[in-house]
C-alpha cells in the first residue's frame, strides 16, 4: 500500500487496503479537529505524504464526498499546495 509506482489499471484497490485507508481518513479527521484546536503541529506535513501515495489518493478521490465539508476542503487545499 506504501508503493509509490503502483499501476491501478492493472492491479486494483483491493478491498482490504480500501478498507485500512479509509480507517486512517477516520482517524485523520479526527486529528483534524485536535490540529484545528492547536493540539498537533506537524499534521499538514503527514497528511499531503499520505495522500501523495496511489492507493491512498485514489480511495481518497472515491470516498470524500460522504467525510466532513470542512475536513474535505482542508485535505484538498494542502493537496493543491504540494502541487504548486
Amino acid at each position: 500500500m506504501v508503493e509509490t509506482n503502483v499501476e491501478l489499471e492493472k492491479e486494483p484497490v483491493t478491498k482490504q487496503e480500501e478498507y485500512f485507508v479509509i480507517l486512517i481518513i477516520s482517524h485523520m479527521t479526527a486529528a483534524y479537529d485536535a490540529y484545528r484546536e492547536g493540539m498537533y503541529r506537524t499534521y499538514k506535513a503527514d497528511i499531503k505524504d499520505f495522500f501523495k501515495l496511489p492507493i491512498p489518493a485514489n480511495v481518497w478521490n472515491n470516498i470524500k464526498e460522504y467525510q466532513a465539508p470542512e475536513f474535505v476542503k482542508f485535505v484538498d487545499q494542502l493537496l493543491n499546495e504540494s502541487r504548486e
